[in-house]
């Protein structure tokens, strides 16, 4: 059983645009303060974010496959969606336009993810690069909210703790050959962030 499937069981399939314009039970003032949040929430592994300060048009929805997830693609599966890994982020600028804003965000990348699917997808290093990336954010009521975010950008340790939590917990006992597959997959690529993470520390 993957990991957006044990969510399913716990977590709502459809998500109120007027819930989503609340971080917390706070209006965000800002389009810079709602992007900060994001990036800051999922930089620490929160996957939940979405469903507060992001919006999907209809076009990026339907590219992104997100129409045919229960989820609406405000949920983040940290172990079969596309990430990336990155190392900081840095806000450089926003321009704001009556209802509208585009925000500048530097990261410093450490890994991609090539494939999807907690089978299929594995993490690449990067150059150590940097990417700046603009986001749009779009004002509705009195709340700021990311339009069509990229990608969630992750930090090392907060993906490292991730994968530690699922293989510690994971029940040994397997009901099918491909849960058993699944699991040694996750072990893979927990010991090849452990290895990324030591090389990384190592002069």
């Amino acid at each position: 059983m993957t990991t957006r499937q044990r969510r399913l069981g716990i977590v709502a399939s459809t998500f109120s645009v007027a819930v989503a314009c609340i971080a917390g039970d706070v209006a965000l003032p800002t389009p810079q303060q709602a992007v900060e949040q994001l990036l800051r929430a999922e930089f620490a592994g929160r996957g939940d974010t979405r469903a507060d300060l992001a919006i999907y048009s209809a076009d990026y929805a339907v590219a992104k496959g997100y129409d045919r997830d229960p989820l609406g693609g405000y949920e983040v599966c940290w172990d079969c969606d596309p990430i990336v890994v990155v190392d900081s982020f840095e806000i450089l600028d926003s321009k704001l336009v009556e209802n509208a804003a585009a925000v500048n965000v530097e990261f410093h990348v450490l890994l991609r993810s090539e494939g999807t699917g907690d089978m299929h997808r594995d993490l690449v290093p990067a150059r150590d690069e940097r990417e700046q990336v603009r986001l749009l954010v779009t004002r509705k009521a009195a709340c700021w909210l990311v339009l069509n975010p990229p990608e969630p950008r992750v930090s090392l340790d907060a993906l490292l703790a991730f994968y530690q939590w699922e293989v510690d917990h994971t029940p040994q006992v397997f009901r099918s050959e491909a849960q058993r597959v699944a699991f040694e997959k996750t072990k893979e690529t927990f010991e090849f962030l452990k290895e990324f993470a030591a090389k990384r520390k190592s002069p």
